[in-house]
């Protein structure tokens, strides 16, 4: 079984570009679905199967080589690609974007809820925390039920969201800065306090970069998936369209509230 590949979540032969999307932690392609649906037409959605994730195939301990697989799969697209990470999920498309930027270029990199450089607190905890202590985590932050899963599956659960979240703690981002329309989004009732309050950070490694709010917190994809769409849209419409004018652009904007 092939233990990585980029699935088709949306499909059109008129299309005009390619988002590829990459899930948070313990995540998997299937988190974008409604999401994908509620995008414009003319872009192909393609989620991304992680190596180690799903129970196929040997676990990564790093971004470096969570990142590895996909850089062929990207390169290999015929049309404007678009690459979104999702938290850690950021991480590996930063880490992507910064292998193929010299070979192939990418029209844009949009990041959601994803911690910037040196935001390390949630990690150091989750990477100490009891089980018990991240089922309470896991409840809270990311809406999950782990009621659902057998006592075998919560032990797994716990030790891929430890190695994703270790992979994230000990990414060394480049000193050199990547010069590549970016889109960051958070959610307005963000969960990790450190992250809001040092989310620009990201400009100190991506130029030039659009920050914007939406309403939700850390997994506003699940509760808000048609406002994530409509600011994606808006992002890959005006890299497609080529809209150059620069206002605003690394200033915080209300999407869900119409200024734009």
């Amino acid at each position: 079984m092939q233990n990585h590949s980029l699935i088709s979540l949306k499909s059109n032969p008129a299309s005009r570009g390619t988002l590829i999307c990459f899930p948070y932690a313990c995540g998997n392609a299937s988190m974008f679905y409604h999401f994908s649906q509620a995008l414009n037409s003319d872009i192909n959605v393609l989620g991304a199967v992680m190596p180690g994730h799903g129970g196929s195939g040997e676990l990564p301990a790093s971004i470096e080589q969570f990142a590895v697989p996909f850089v062929r799969l990207t390169e290999t697209q015929q049309k404007p690609v678009f690459i979104l990470g999702y938290s850690f999920g950021g991480f590996i498309a930063f880490e992507l974007v910064r292998k193929i930027l010299g070979s192939k270029g990418v029209a844009g990199l949009i990041l959601v809820g994803s911690p910037p450089p040196g935001i390390t607190k949630e990690m150091d905890y989750i990477l100490t925390a009891s089980n018990d202590e991240l089922h309470a985590y896991t409840v809270n932050c990311y809406k999950f039920n782990l009621g659902l899963l057998t006592p075998e599956e919560r032990k797994n659960y716990f030790a891929l969201l430890r190695n994703d979240t270790r992979a994230m703690r000990t990414y060394a981002f480049p000193n050199a800065m990547l010069k590549i329309d970016t889109l960051v989004l958070l959610g307005e009732q963000e969960e990790e306090v450190e992250m809001v309050q040092n989310i620009k950070r990201w400009g100190k490694y991506l130029t030039p970069v659009t920050y914007a709010t939406l309403p939700g917190g850390h997994t506003l994809i699940k509760s808000y998936p048609q406002a994530l769409a409509e600011a994606v849209n808006q992002f890959i419409e005006g890299q497609l369209n080529h809209k150059q004018d620069g206002a605003g652009r690394t200033e915080w904007k209300n999407l869900h509230q119409g200024v734009v």
